[in-house]
């Protein structure tokens, strides 16, 4: 139950954020209300995408709890465990999260050359992306390396909710327009 209660958690943790991030937005532009673009496949893709950035979210809850639950005596210890069949079910689960990370990243990316293309010029916020980007997967390597200190898997939440308010904004600026 923990680890369903964990990733129900994070995932409405994720959502707050994103409807905050959203409200914060539509008060400082001072829009009445905003539309969605007609065009149903980029509409679509900005779903999937923030979709596979929150399982992204919830598999690194589950890892997160494997390696608190289970501290490995070494990082090559904690990799075999992982394809080990008498391993506990959270360390194959964990598996996802890698992958997950790396379908997500490319939505990032594509976000932030969507973004890019449409104003013709490299903004800040896509440059500050794409930073939080390439930072969460550096922590994330650092954070195997180390066997997951606390310490390092608190930094790794903060910059994961920073790159998801982010990246909300920036999908919502792909897909919303004024009327």
């Amino acid at each position: 139950m923990r680890v369903l209660f964990l990733c129900l958690h994070f995932g409405n943790t994720l959502l707050l954020l994103a409807m905050l991030a959203l409200t914060a937005a539509w008060l400082q532009s001072g829009s009445e209300s905003f539309t969605l673009i007609k065009k149903r496949t980029e509409v679509s893709a900005v779903v999937v995408g923030l979709l596979a950035v929150l399982a992204i979210g919830i598999t690194g809850t589950v890892a997160a709890l494997a390696d608190t639950l289970f501290p490995a005596p070494s990082p090559r210890a904690s990799i075999l465990r992982d394809f080990s069949s008498d391993s506990p079910g959270l360390f194959h689960f964990r598996l996802f999260h890698p992958v997950l990370a790396v379908i997500a990243g490319m939505y990032v990316i594509w976000v932030v050359l969507k973004n890019t293309s449409r104003r013709k010029c490299q903004s800040r916020a896509s440059m500050a992306l794409i930073i939080l980007l390439f930072t969460q997967i550096g922590i994330g390597l650092l954070n195997v390396l180390l066997l997951a200190p606390v310490w390092l898997q608190i930094l790794h939440l903060l910059v994961a909710d920073t790159t998801w308010i982010s990246l909300v904004l920036a999908s919502a600026a792909l897909v919303l327009e004024h009327p």
